[in-house]
């Protein structure tokens, strides 16, 4: 059984990868794929695991995966599917997206859609402060409204959760900021 959380494996497969594949090509793709492959595999095992995460993250950059990027994006966003508040699945998306140059709107209906199925999403709203000023900055004064609206609609919904209290905080002090 694969422990996802065994930093030392990570590491001596890193060495045995670096080693072995020393230049770009065919078997260096394969070895990338077949890294990629068992990272995921515990992934599954463990879907917040850090030395997976950062394994993973390390395969893509050292690989490189380029051609494979919807691939990858796609499997976040399964991820995200079976739980939407792993914020290591949300942080890795995100630099993917960077990497692949996905556009903000994009980007932003992913986030919209999690917000709307879960206002309790802590990891949705941290996002979606990634965003913002990714689509306007400065923020947009009508943005900005459009914003409030959409975290009182989420007080109203869950007045208890304290995630959208912490988006509306974010809010205003770039509001202020502006």
């Amino acid at each position: 059984a694969l422990n996802p959380e065994h930093a030392t494996m990570w590491g001596w497969r890193k060495e045995a990868c670096i080693t072995n594949h020393p230049e770009p090509g065919p078997t260096r793709e394969a070895a990338l794929l077949a890294e990629l492959e068992l990272a995921q595999a515990g992934l599954m095992a463990n879907p917040k695991s850090y030395c997976c995460w950062h394994h993973r993250r390390w395969a893509i950059e050292w690989g490189p995966l380029d051609a494979h990027m919807a691939r990858e994006l796609k499997l976040c966003d399964k991820l995200l599917a079976l739980d939407a508040r792993n914020f290591h699945c949300w942080q890795h998306r995100r630099w993917l997206a960077e990497r692949a140059q996905v556009p903000p709107a994009e980007l932003r209906k992913l986030v919209d859609s999690h917000i709307a199925a879960d206002f309790s999403n802590y990891s949705a709203w941290h996002e979606r402060t990634r965003q913002l000023p990714l689509a306007h900055d400065p923020v947009d004064p009508a943005e900005l409204r459009a914003e409030l609206e959409l975290v009182r609609n989420a007080f109203y919904t869950a007045p208890d959760d304290s995630s959208a209290w912490f988006y509306h905080r974010w809010l205003l002090a770039r509001a202020a900021a502006a």
